[in-house]
């Protein structure tokens, strides 16, 4: 089972095509998703771990994020 939140990183990041196979994704049923997963399980892959690093990521510009000293409990960081 792909997370949703994969299937976002492959509409924001990935071409027409991938964005197309996310969105088919989205609406099959649960036979249908094991078939695409199958036949395109290199792109799911490269996508889950696009979304896993990018998860990672602090969204925030304030000097001490762009320092790599991240703080998730400060106001100004969007996680």
């Amino acid at each position: 089972m792909i997370k949703n939140s994969v299937l976002e990183t492959m509409n924001d990041y990935g071409g027409k095509f991938v964005g197309k196979l996310a969105d088919l994704y989205a609406i099959a049923d649960s036979k249908n998703k094991e078939k695409l997963e199958s036949a395109f399980s290199e792109i799911f892959k490269k996508y889950k771990k696009m979304d896993d690093e990018l998860s990672r990521m602090c969204l925030c510009e304030c000097e001490e994020c762009d320092n790599g000293e991240c703080d998730k409990e400060k106001d100004c960081c969007h996680w």
